[in-house]
């Protein structure tokens, strides 16, 4: 009697067991990827294949980290002895420790969300009739995770002030870790009116925007978005102002 008890209870066990695996299978959707010990890396549920996975030859592959890069699909897979090969459309994987003999056991991506800062600001600036040293009209900080690039866009609305028969030339400028007011791009956006009121009555006024790709290193940046009289006797006034940020990662291993 003891021993059938055993094995109705093995039984429904395994009956339980069963159910448990089978039910996820029936009803899964979301696409995988599965490491063998030997470095292949297979897909499934709909998963679009790995090319270039590495090939130990013997069971040493200890884990895999899937990438989403930008233009695929690509996976890290450990070795034992701490070797990360690349596999895919991921990004290239950079020297990583080798212990000398079987210790590694995981892997884990570093993802970094997107850097993203901005700015902005409605209230008029006005820049005198005598200066036509640039001013800096909005300031932003952000942190570069990596070396990379500061995609930079500034955009202000420009438009004379007062005394409406004068004549007046605008510039629009933007600089990253530039002494302030100093280190300007140039005449990245211009406006010059002939005369600051138009035959319609209105005031003249003009929308600028400028984007530019800064490279930069690692850590904290701060970036102006800056304007200035360029000629004329006109006063120029300033507003609606803005100014963004995007870090991008100059080799992809930060995905930003």
């Amino acid at each position: 009697m003891r021993n059938r008890a055993v094995v109705w209870t093995m039984a429904t066990s395994l009956g339980l067991i069963a159910l448990a695996i089978a039910t996820p299978v029936v009803g899964q959707k979301s696409s995988y990827y599965v490491l063998d010990g030997f470095g292949g890396v297979h897909a499934g549920g709909g998963a679009p294949s790995i090319s270039g996975t590495p090939y130990f030859g013997f069971d040493i592959a200890k884990d895999i980290a899937y990438v989403a890069a930008g233009n695929g699909n690509g996976v890290l897979v450990l070795d034992g002895f701490g070797g990360v090969h690349q596999a895919g459309l991921g990004p290239v994987a950079p020297s990583t420790p080798y212990f000398g003999f079987n210790i590694a056991r995981a892997i884990a991506y570093r993802n970094v969300p997107p850097r993203v800062a901005g700015g902005s600001g409605n209230l008029p600036v006005n820049l005198g009739t005598s200066s036509l040293a640039f001013t800096v009209i909005q300031t932003i900080a952000i942190s570069a995770p990596d070396d990379g690039f500061l995609l930079v866009a500034g955009s202000a609305f420009m438009a004379c002030a007062v005394n409406p028969t004068d004549d007046l030339a605008a510039q629009l400028s933007m600089n990253v870790d530039a002494t302030t007011g100093a280190g300007a791009l140039g005449e990245l956006g211009s406006a010059t009116w002939q005369d600051c009121l138009t035959v319609s009555g209105f005031v003249q006024a003009e929308s600028q925007t400028l984007t530019h790709l800064f490279p930069v290193s690692a850590g904290a940046h701060t970036l102006h978005l800056l304007a200035r009289k360029a000629a004329g006797t006109g006063v120029l006034s300033v507003t609606n102002r803005s100014l963004t940020a995007v870090f991008i990662d100059h080799d992809g291993l930060g995905n930003s």
